[in-house]
């Protein structure tokens, strides 16, 4: 008899046909996955990984070229005598909310990176006094 790991929506993980590496056989090795049970597992999470990675490069090459329109078209408003915007436009400067928000993202990561190194040197700091605490005197 042949025992089948499903995913409850007769595909794996990621969509598709039902892997081979989610089966297990029972008999000689129990319910136990062989090596190559287990390599099979693995070669299909990197298929599934680099499918998502594909489609998030996707994604990302499509926001880029919405923001780049975005930016024409608001050069054009600006630009453009007698369209309606244009005085509001001219007479405030530009902030690109792509470049704001890429300046907040950075500097959230700088304040996280921050807590992380001080976070790393407190706890290096009280190493030594911990290790001493502990030798038997």
């Amino acid at each position: 008899s042949s025992m089948v790991v499903t995913t409850g929506h007769g595909g794996d993980a990621a969509g598709g046909p039902q892997s081979p590496a989610l089966r297990r056989r029972e008999g000689n090795q129990g319910d136990k996955l062989g090596a190559e049970d287990l390599a099979n597992i693995v070669k299909s999470q990197h298929d599934a990984f680099m499918r998502v990675a594909g489609m998030v490069a996707k994604v990302h090459e499509d926001l880029e070229e919405v923001k780049l329109l975005y930016r024409r078209a608001v050069n054009d408003i600006g630009g453009a005598a007698g369209h309606p915007y244009h005085h509001a436009a001219a007479s405030m400067p530009y902030v690109d909310p792509f470049k704001m928000a890429d300046m907040k993202e950075l500097e959230e990561e700088q304040r996280v990176q921050a807590k992380i190194r001080a976070g790393v040197a407190a706890a290096a700091a009280t190493a030594p006094a911990a290790a001493v605490a502990q030798v038997p005197g």
